[in-house]
């Protein structure tokens, strides 16, 4: 029996897809002018990050997790870089985020041994009325 047709398997997809319906957002990532509604679950994150003085910086992301096969752009699966945006919805309120991280490291990393969601580092840009 392969690993991912094992019982722990199945129990994290499973857990991944309950997650999701609980506290999933709906929300729009875009890329340049190609753009997709996916279901994020709103995170954060706090990073010690060395910056180019040796100082030790604290560095706090909101974080957007989602699965992978969801993130398709102009009919191509792709994985988060920096630039990218989400944007999130709430109510009449809209904030946008850009996917960034400071120094140079990774803007997204796997959620979890089975690689379903990927955590996505972003900071604030903007924030208004919803359209």
């Amino acid at each position: 029996m392969r690993y991912r047709d094992s019982f722990m398997s199945k129990g994290f997809r499973w857990l991944s897809d309950q997650m999701g319906e609980a506290a999933g957002k709906n929300m729009r990532y875009s890329r340049g002018s190609d753009s997709v509604k996916v279901k994020a679950i709103p995170g954060y994150s706090s990073f010690d990050i060395m910056d180019a003085d040796g100082a030790m910086v604290k560095h706090e992301s909101r974080d957007f997790l989602i699965e992978a096969t969801a993130l398709i752009l102009a009919r191509e699966q792709v994985t988060p870089r920096a630039g990218d945006r989400i944007t999130e919805y709430d109510g009449d309120k809209k904030y946008v985020y850009e996917v960034n991280m400071p120094g140079g490291a990774d803007v997204w990393t796997w959620c979890g041994p089975e690689r379903i969601r990927m955590r996505i580092h972003t900071k604030r840009i903007d924030s208004g009325s919803a359209p």
